[in-house]
């Protein structure tokens, strides 16, 4: 079997609904679908078993007790039977076309280990802008540096299982985290194979928020995310390292200080975490800096940033 699409789901049934609607439609003999649910109900097994299944097309629904999204994710790519494994959030949809685009990329490059396979807003904004140009490369580094941030987005992902299975060990030390699945990516990407970055995108992405069970957004995007990469500092320069983290970084104290003025929380636990861990980037001491101002301040700093960015002075 070519090609497995993994898919975890928890209690979305009119989202996956939409999801398999559109991507069923696409496929052909050598592909499987693979769907993990982990909702209370039935009515997402209700939804998935009235879809229409093509001929030559397995398709694998089965359920679990809830374990969060980072061990239903690494569960149900174990279960994928294919060379290539592709996951996809059960919020998301796939573009009309998209399918056959990425088989013809598999076809034509059998050495290929990674392709990351882009997406567009609501809005019609493009994830990667890249001039209608694919990108291929043996460079891991490469891939990482041009992805940036958007290396996250579970949807996008699709890889050789062979080259990710030694990452599983990483991986499911970090369940809990929100980022496990980047344990199995950045194993493949550190391997220097054949990979691929489309222009054009695969996936509509229909952002959802998300159940965080307890932790804040800190701890996931400023905390979690920093544990995970640095878990491959020696299998990668130490500049795409840096690059990454300092980008990521760069969103997530500009969040501690947006939700401070708002009044929803104090920074001052987040002060200490963030010197223990970004001590070395200059934004840091910007970030507490601003953190030991008095809040009226900062929030007055704050709307003049707005209307400078709004205005573009």
């Amino acid at each position: 079997m070519l090609l497995s699409i993994c898919i975890p789901t928890l209690n979305r049934p009119h989202q996956i609904g939409r999801l398999l609607s559109g991507l069923l439609p696409q496929l052909s003999e050598g592909i499987e679908v693979v769907v993990r649910d982990d909702s209370e109900g039935d009515e997402t097994e209700r939804m998935v078993s009235s879809q229409v299944i093509p001929e030559g097309v397995v398709m694998t629904y089965y359920r679990k007790k809830r374990e969060g999204v980072d061990a239903a994710t690494l569960d149900v790519v174990k279960m994928g039977k294919g060379a290539y494994i592709w996951t996809l959030g059960d919020d998301d949809e796939v573009v009309n076309g998209a399918v056959e685009r990425i088989l013809e990329v598999l076809r034509q490059n059998p050495t290929l280990t990674f392709m990351w396979t882009n997406y567009s807003n609501t809005n019609g904004a493009v994830g990667l802008q890249l001039n209608g140009n694919d990108v291929y490369c043996t460079d891991g580094n490469q891939v990482v540096r041009l992805l940036g941030n958007r290396i996250g987005l579970l949807s996008c992902f699709l890889f050789r299982k062979e080259d990710a299975s030694s990452g599983f060990p990483i991986a499911e030390r970090y369940v809990g985290s929100y980022w496990s699945i980047l344990g199995l990516i950045f194993e493949v990407l550190s391997k220097q194979g054949l990979c691929a970055i489309l222009s054009k995108p695969s996936i509509l992405n229909n952002p959802t928020p998300f159940d965080q069970g307890g932790s804040n957004g800190f701890e996931v995007f400023g905390v979690n995310y920093f544990r995970i990469i640095k878990e491959f500092r020696s299998k990668f320069h130490r500049g795409t390292i840096r690059s990454i983290l300092k980008r990521n970084f760069r969103y997530v104290w500009r969040g501690v200080i947006v939700r401070w003025i708002r009044g929803y929380e104090s920074p001052k636990r987040k002060r200490v975490m963030m010197l223990r861990l970004y001590w070395s980037y200059p934004e840091c001491w910007i970030a507490i800096l601003l953190m030991l101002l008095p809040r009226t301040l900062v929030t007055a700093l704050y709307f003049i940033f707005k209307r400078v960015s709004r205005y573009g002075i």
